[in-house]
């Protein structure tokens, strides 16, 4: 007998960012909705699976991957670009997106902190 598809395989959602692999490509527009995207993915079901892939699955695969380990995750942009590396050794993003990995990584620590209640001034 066939196999029966999984109700997980059968149904496709996809995300395309049109972007080049160039250092002064802007991707961290992109970041906010491309982690929204797998996290959202992920969350979907038990058996869910995200595959994120370019050219040639060194660069901007890695950044948008990297990113979302970045939120999800609480990494540093460092700490989750070694962790693609560790999974990935052709994993190289380019140095354009490695600094707005910085950046975005900066930016929702600052998110975070500003949603944070500790050091507020209690309201009367």
């Amino acid at each position: 007998p066939l196999a029966r598809t999984p109700p997980s395989l059968r149904t496709r959602t996809h995300m395309g960012v049109p972007q080049q692999d160039t250092p002064f490509a802007e991707l961290a527009g992109y970041l906010p909705s491309t982690t929204d995207f797998i996290d959202r993915a992920l969350r979907s079901s038990p058996h869910a699976r995200v595959l994120v892939h370019c050219a040639m699955g060194a660069s901007r695969s890695v950044s948008v991957v990297a990113a979302y380990l970045i939120a999800s995750r609480g990494m540093s942009s460092a700490e989750a670009v070694a962790a693609v590396k560790d999974r990935r050794s052709v994993a190289a993003p380019n140095w354009g997106f490695v600094m707005q990995l910085e950046e975005y990584a900066r930016a929702l620590e600052a998110d975070a902190e500003a949603d944070s209640p500790i050091d507020r001034p209690m309201s009367a």
